[in-house]
């Protein structure tokens, strides 16, 4: 099968156009600093803890015959890439089932090289990791189970994930504003070690309308919304860890107002 790829929302073979050549692996590089320390052989090799972007190339070509019109699918590609500004989503059919983001980084030689020889190379930069696209979906988590002996979920990536856990809290009282608690316990693998890991916060403030807690990991704070996404504050607490391959246990600790929760669990990997 030839390659092909989608950024935004058409694969490059619905503009009419094809990929000149089959492209390599691109995989992710960690960030890693090496540092020469006086009168030591070799040197120290830090880990700063994070991924770089990829940035690779696609070439594509219109290749023309009696019936085709290069110029009008030239221009319709180009009309579509110029409202991809900044970080658009991106699959290719060498990564089945899989989402990434990336952003097209010379439009303007694209469009004029696609104008005069009817083949371009686009050049992409790309965050560093491919997310499941079942996994980005909100999981509604049985509440019975969770206060309970919980509920089981399982990341098939060796990749570390980051969910998004949205707590539903129920509002009582006749003020503007009520307090609840928020508590989760995740029993998971945490670089390579099998544990349960608690977090809670007492005094969280929610609203009739806004009653709904967002913990977000890749984003690094917790939020008290309405069910539109509205932030009306954001919460000073601790988040849970992030969930290591394989299986993990979800629990909520103190049900108090706790009348439901979900998972985004953006399993994903390099």
């Amino acid at each position: 099968m030839a390659y092909d790829f989608k950024f935004g929302k058409y694969w490059l073979t619905e503009l009419g156009a094809n990929s000149a050549e089959e492209p390599p692996v691109e995989i992710a590089q960690r960030d890693i600093t090496f540092i020469s320390v006086p009168g030591k052989d070799g040197k120290d090799c830090i880990d700063n803890k994070r991924y770089d972007n990829v940035e690779f190339k696609r070439k594509i070509a219109f290749i023309g015959n009696g019936d085709f019109k290069a110029q009008e699918k030239e221009l319709n590609l180009i009309n579509h890439f110029a409202y991809l500004q900044g970080y658009q989503e991106f699959e290719d059919n060498s990564h089945p089932g899989l989402v990434t983001e990336a952003a097209l980084r010379n439009f303007n030689d694209v469009q004029r090289t696609l104008r005069t020889l009817h083949t371009a190379e686009l050049s992409f930069s790309r965050k560093p990791f491919w997310y499941l696209k079942a996994g980005l979906h909100e999981m509604p988590l049985d509440i019975n189970a969770l206060t309970a002996d919980g509920v089981e979920i399982i990341n098939p990536f060796p990749a570390a994930a980051k969910p998004l856990y949205l707590f539903n809290m129920n509002f009582t009282g006749t003020g503007e504003t009520s307090t609840c608690r928020v508590s989760l316990s995740v029993t998971a693998n945490y670089n390579g070690v099998f544990e349960e890991r608690k977090i809670s916060k007492s005094g969280v403030r929610i609203t009739a309308t806004h009653h709904f807690v967002v913990l977000d990991l890749e984003k690094q704070h917790a939020t008290v919304q309405d069910e539109n996404g509205d932030i009306y504050s954001y919460i000073d607490m601790d988040l849970p860890d992030p969930i290591g391959e394989g299986r993990a246990i979800i629990k909520v600790l103190y049900q108090n107002r706790t009348v439901g929760l979900s998972i985004v669990p953006r399993w994903r990997c390099l």
